[in-house]
């Protein structure tokens, strides 16, 4: 088969029980229907994984895909997707970040981890070698540790993506680091690779990348580059990063406070988190993903106080503020930043473990649970020494550690009693946002629906924000939203919370649009808002050579969407009750500005998804897809494989 241009064309499989490596060809089928990034994953997932694996279990994959405009100059296409059962939901779920690129220049678009490795060990990937290496001497090193000794070893062209001791102990929330500034951080795939004895994969390549159209190609990412570099915004996310969003954040309600107990507090970015102190005591360096031309990671070297001369690898400023400081309460920038860099260091995802001590906080505070649970510790919001005392113990799954390791989720449950009730999760992913404090968008409302858990498939158009006709025309024009749905939205608006517009039956296509960007590789800030769907179909069919228009691209996207979900159903999960929201939004009520919000309906709720569900085709009672869904999309053999449980 003759060369696709973005794609090298091949898979890597790697079995470390048998310390083997084979490759084949990706089928020009696959690319085609699926793109790449979640959607190439999801469909060789579905094949590979069987059902009810465990996250632990030798048979459990590992899927890294690098997507199509990875390794181009298309600006901001540098993310890679990161696919596996999740320690935290039990099922298939997805990672995403700016790392380990150098795969598609060694000749992979994907690479297959399977099989558990007898000792610690370490992938090592250049071109066609391939290589399993003795990682003894890193095991039990943090994630800055293992990278700088690999770099020392092979050179800092190297990618490198590693664990640190948390996922090593399998903590059901650690990450994976890559080159220090990218976090594959959410669903706890640090602990898949600590199942399987896998420290790190190293990873560089010399091959090139073909181009279908090399001429248009290059005039379209021109002028695209122009169109992000002439946003009104571009200067601001160029000096600030992530935390441009802040004041927005705080002024929208989004931030929630002592495990959504409470709304944000007044102060977060006038008083405690301003833009000064950043850029004037710690920001030392921007740092950027491939192809972007905004570099919003930031290198960090602390000027004055307790920690003068502290330096740190923050991949997204924003985060770090959200958990440790609002969240959590330390109202204070060092101590949040080394927070964050503790948490990178053993590597855990800021968002689960600020969570998941902000819930054992609440039950301390309860008295449902105590010091003799807690090892003798006050659990006391807003405390750096204590979430300092408490990253290494969980990390290390030492004492009360070894129950927080947990998740909130898992922790409810061995607690037992009243404790399940406070936990805040969706499908055993705890939750960033609280929808009964904001305007409930198409973004709040994925919190319920997305297959991976509680996070929002799209965080850049209406977060927070009320959307007119006015606005809201543009904005489904440049998703792809067909034209007789656009009235549909526009004519048949749930009301109450949700807006003057149907919500749910919009999630449907901000999910598919983020898909999009995940499956090409684009990144999804708000500063990349010029790329429409129009737009990419006609970058890939430059690149690729596949003639691509927004319907059929985006087609595309559904199909994954349904992969995943089947893949949900197969496992026996995906039923409608598994997207209705945790017991506190249910049934409390939370305060903000001094009004009184929520509690969520369970009825309007329900209403609301059978909704969603009937838009995307799928049966609205059960939120399954249904038999003729599939075969609409191609998926015959999904359909016959899931023929038990459909119906027509």
């Amino acid at each position: 088969m003759a060369k696709i241009g973005g794609y090298a064309g091949k898979i890597l499989y790697v079995d470390l029980t048998r310390k083997t490596s084979a490759t084949e060809p990706l089928s020009k089928e696959v690319m085609s229907n699926f793109i790449g990034g979640p959607g190439i994953n999801s469909r060789l997932a579905y094949d590979i994984i069987k059902p009810k694996t465990e996250f632990s279990s030798p048979e459990n994959a590992i899927l890294i895909n690098v997507p199509p405009l990875v390794g181009t100059f298309a600006p901001g296409a540098g993310r890679v997707s990161f696919m596996s059962i999740s320690p935290q939901t039990g099922s298939l779920a997805y990672s995403g970040t700016g790392g380990l690129y150098n795969l598609k220049f060694a000749g992979y678009d994907e690479l297959v981890i399977t099989g558990k490795a007898d000792r610690p060990v370490y992938l090592k990937v250049l071109d066609d070698e391939v290589e399993i290496l003795d990682a003894s001497d890193l095991w039990g090193k943090d994630a800055m540790e293992t990278t700088d000794i690999l770099w020392s070893k092979y050179g800092d062209e190297w990618n490198v993506a590693c664990i640190g001791p948390a996922g090593e102990n399998l903590v059901r929330y650690a990450s994976i680091n890559s080159n220090k500034f990218s976090l594959f951080a959410r669903e706890g795939f640090g602990a898949v690779m600590g199942s399987k004895n896998l420290k790190a994969i190293v990873a560089r390549g010399t091959k090139d990348i073909e181009i279908a159209d090399r001429s248009a190609f290059r005039e379209l990412c021109s002028t695209a580059q122009k169109d992000i570099m002439g946003e009104r915004y571009f200067p601001a996310w160029r000096a600030l990063g992530s935390l441009i969003g802040l004041g927005h954040f705080e002024r929208s309600g989004l931030f929630p406070v002592k495990n959504q107990q409470e709304g944000c507090f007044e102060g977060v970015h006038d008083n405690f988190f301003r833009n000064t102190e950043f850029i004037g005591r710690l920001k030392n360096g921007d740092v950027s993903c491939m192809a972007c031309p905004v570099g919003c990671k930031h290198a960090i070297k602390v000027k004055g106080g307790k920690y003068d001369g502290k330096v740190a690898s923050l991949s997204c400023i924003l985060s770090t503020i959200q958990t440790f400081g609002v969240t959590y309460t330390i109202k204070n920038y060092e101590e949040t930043i080394m927070c964050a860099d503790l948490c990178d260091r053993y590597g855990m995802d800021y968002f689960s473990i600020v969570n998941t001590v902000s819930y054992a906080t609440e039950l301390y505070d309860r008295g449902i649970i105590t010091q003799k649970d807690t090892d003798g510790m006050v659990l006391e919001w807003g405390s750096a020494d204590l979430m300092h005392e408490l990253i290494p113990k969980i990390a290390l799954r030492q004492g009360f550690g070894n129950l927080l390791a947990e998740g909130c989720h898992r922790m409810g449950q061995r607690i037992g009693g009243d404790a399940p009730k406070y936990a805040v999760h969706v499908k055993g992913v705890d939750t960033i946002y609280d929808p009964r404090t904001t305007i409930f968008s198409p973004e709040m409302f994925s919190l319920f629906t997305n297959t991976k858990g509680a996070y929002p498939t799209l965080q850049t158009f209406s977060l927070g924000t009320v959307m007119s006709p006015e606005t809201l025309k543009p904005l489904m024009k440049m998703i792809g939203v067909p034209e007789d749905r656009q009235d549909v939205i526009l004519n048949t608006p749930t009301g109450g919370n949700e807006g003057g517009y149907n919500v749910p039956r919009l999630a449907k296509y901000y999910d598919e649009f983020y898909s999009l960007l995940d499956s090409t590789g684009i990144c999804a800030r708000s500063i990349y808002n010029v790329f429409g769907v129009d737009r990419i179909a006609r970058i890939y069919s430059a690149l690729t050579g596949i003639e691509k228009d927004a319907a059929a691209i985006l087609r595309d996207m559904e199909r994954r969407w349904n992969v995943e979900k089947a893949f949900k159903v197969r496992d026996g999960l995906g039923k409608k009750e598994q997207d209705m929201g945790p017991e506190r939004w249910m049934t409390e009520t939370v305060s903000w500005k001094g009004k009184e919000f929520g509690p969520i309906s369970r009825e309007r709720l329900a209403a609301l998804l059978s909704e969603y569900y009937d838009e995307r085709g799928w049966n609205p009672d059960s939120g399954w897809p249904t038999k003729r869904k599939l075969e609409q999309l191609e998926l015959g053999d999904i359909a016959k494989d899931l023929q038990n449980s459909l119906g027509e």
